[in-house]
């Protein structure tokens, strides 16, 4: 047997106590590992939130002595909303849930689980509202469908907050539309029969847009097909040619004789629509009717029969004309002509056009057709003719287009128009004068120069004023305006001839000068001036002087100077000469005479007595007028003569020392 010591004994004691501490472990490690449902709460808590909406739980019940409130939340999270805890404050406390809209529309549950004070759980079961439909979109149905007809309608909705959104919820939109985002429905049906799809219309509203789907339901109709043209005419023996079209349908449509209907000989149609050919048939009409098969889809192929008439017609004619008949050739106005043709054709007719006239093509005028197309379905063409703006002085020009021979007509009345292209150009005059100056009397004249700067068509009639200090019709023989150029000159000149007079005047002026008139401008220079001189002169005369020569002192002789008319501008200028003729009388001799002007002169004699001791003075050698220039002639003792200005001192000595030999 073996004693323990002590010691030994409580070493045996704390392994002992270590082992039931293991095994206490071991007998609560399944209750420790799982979570227990809280004493406080065990049965689960209930809430209802509106579809995308939230709502505030009360955990306040669930908490425990020690006032430690909820945590959380744990595992398995909330799987359509999302949770917050709120505070525990006095042992109130709060969870809100809050559903983000991941439910069916038709509602659904949800579950919350969180921890007490004492870590046990609380399960809090949601229940989630079905979604309320307040959004309500239009319109109801959607108006009728007709293939190949363009289709709009734009969907509206009502009762959430805007904008909306659409999208195709499901089904299938008939084939050729689509649906935009901003609700519109449009394109262009291509396949008949039924359709029906849903739109979903979703509104902005926040955190949680809410929406709405509506359903739609219908038929694409049947088209409904219309032959354009439904008529042609094909000219005998001329090539014929015709597409026709369809409206309505879903393109490109194809066409075919139906069984039973025939062409005239030579004309036949494709499967595009065109007809064509050439026939020689009687003229009349030829009607058939044509298979025309759209291409939607749907069940089996869609057609309509359409009636057409082909009629054959003789060559039609086809005529000209002309508006208007005239326009100005730098004007804003063009020359329009107008080719008819007699029938309406469902073909083109090609007219051959040949042209004349004066006028120039490319040159005077530009838009000049070889040919002009009548179009289909119509009657007339026509082509424009726009005169070429310059400056050339030129005749009015003529513009001839004839309808010339060609296929598929004849040359109808009138065969040809003629219209007319008016020159609006005119020539510049000016004027000048050649000689400037004329002697009143003499046989050279004034000749005024009227010059155009280019030669005029047709006659000109310049027109001009008169004017100067001349008078027309007295001064010089009548002049009168206007003055005619003719036809293909630049130039006419106008003749002003001096009337000859006796009259003393001052030289005088004729000024001719250009008005405005028709046919010409009036350029520069526009006026000219020529100069009449004056060529008459007065004359001068002095008279006889006698008297007794007396005993002593100075006796004065007194000559006077006389004009036969009143002096011109700056009087005249003359010189006197004493002489003595054969009877020994002492001659005062003027020996120039100077006019204004004048380079003439003319003499005059006066008589001096012979007297003893004689002395000659002269006055002032000008004066404005006629009344008389007076010479003193004073006597002196000394018998000694002398001339105070321009005498000839030497020949009055002379003559005085003669006389007093002869007195001696």
């Amino acid at each position: 047997m073996q004693v323990l010591s002590p010691s030994s004994s409580a070493a045996m004691g704390r392994r002992f106590g270590s082992l039931l501490c293991l095994l206490l472990l071991a007998m609560l490690w399944p209750a420790l590992a799982w979570s227990q449902t809280s004493i406080y709460c065990p049965a689960p808590l209930t809430a209802t939130v509106a579809w995308g909406g939230s709502v505030d739980i009360d955990v306040s019940s669930c908490d425990g002595i020690i006032d430690g409130g909820m945590s959380g939340p744990i595992a398995p999270l909330a799987a359509h909303g999302s949770v917050t805890i709120g505070t525990n404050s006095g042992g109130v406390q709060f969870v809100t849930y809050a559903h983000n809209g991941s439910t069916p529309a038709g509602g659904g549950s949800d579950a919350i689980w969180l921890e007490d004070e004492n870590t046990d759980t609380v399960l809090i079961n949601i229940t989630i509202s079905a979604a309320v439909a307040t959004i309500n979109v239009s319109p109801t149905t959607l108006p009728t469908m007709t293939a190949g007809t363009p289709f709009s309608q734009t969907l509206t909705s009502t009762g959430g907050v805007a904008p909306y959104t659409y999208s195709l919820q499901s089904g299938a939109l008939p084939l050729g539309l689509t649906l935009t985002s901003g609700g519109v429905i449009s394109g262009t049906p291509t396949q008949r029969g039924g359709y029906s799809f849903t739109v979903r219309s979703t509104d902005s509203n926040s955190p949680t847009p809410n929406f709405a789907d509506k359903g739609y339901t219908g038929t694409v109709q049947n088209p409904t097909l219309m032959l354009v043209p439904n008529s042609g005419t094909a000219i005998q023996t001329v090539p014929f040619s015709q597409t026709l079209s369809t409206t309505g349908g879903v393109a490109p449509h194809t066409y075919q004789l139906e069984t039973g209907s025939s062409f005239p000989a030579g004309i036949s149609i494709s499967s595009a629509g065109v007809i064509s050919g050439t026939t020689s048939a009687a003229p009349g009409s030829y009607p058939v009717t044509i298979r025309v098969t759209d291409n939607s889809t749907g069940p089996g192929a869609y057609f309509e029969l359409e009636s057409y008439t082909l009629t054959v017609s003789p060559p039609p004619s086809v005529s000209i004309a002309v508006s208007p008949a005239s326009v100005a050739e730098d004007g804003a106005t063009n020359l329009t002509f107008t080719v008819t043709r007699s029938l309406n054709l469902s073909s083109p007719t090609v007219v051959n056009i040949s042209t004349a006239g004066t006028a120039t093509p490319g040159v005077d005028y530009t838009g000049a057709p070889a040919t002009v197309s009548i179009p289909a379905g119509a009657t007339t063409a026509t082509f424009v003719i726009d005169p070429t703006v310059d400056g050339t002085v030129e005749p009015d020009e003529t513009v001839t287009f004839s309808i010339a021979a060609g296929t598929g007509y004849t040359i109808g009345a009138p065969s040809n128009a003629t219209a007319t292209i008016l020159n609006d150009d005119v020539p510049s005059a000016t004027i000048t004068v050649s000689p400037a100056a004329v002697a009143e009397d003499g046989a050279t004249n004034l000749i005024y120069t009227v010059t155009l700067n280019q030669a005029a068509f047709n006659p000109i009639s310049v027109s001009y004023t008169i004017g100067g200090t001349a008078t027309n019709g007295t001064d010089y023989t009548t002049t009168a305006s206007p003055l005619i150029i003719n036809t293909g000159n630049t130039t006419g000149t106008i003749t002003v001839d001096p009337a000859a007079d006796a009259t003393i005047e001052v030289d005088e002026t004729v000024s001719l000068t250009l008005a405005s008139g028709t046919g010409y401008t009036v350029g520069m220079p526009n006026s000219a001036t020529g100069t009449i001189l004056n060529d008459d002169l007065p004359s001068l005369t002095i008279n006889d002087v006698t008297a007794p020569e007396g005993n002593a002192g100075t006796t004065n002789f007194t000559f006077a100077v006389n004009l036969s008319q009143p002096a011109g501008p700056g009087g005249v200028t003359f010189k006197m000469q004493p002489k003595r003729d054969e009877d020994e009388r002492l001659i005062l001799v003027i020996e120039e005479q100077h006019p204004a002007g004048s380079k003439a002169f003319r003499h005059h004699h006066g008589q001096w007595h012979r007297h003893r001791g004689c002395r000659l003075h002269r006055a002032e050698p000008d004066w404005p007028n006629h009344s008389g220039w007076q010479q003193h002639l004073h006597l002196h003792g000394a018998g000694k003569w002398r001339l105070a200005e321009r005498a000839d001192r030497d020949l009055l000595r002379q003559r005085g020392q003669r006389d007093r030999r002869d007195r001696g």
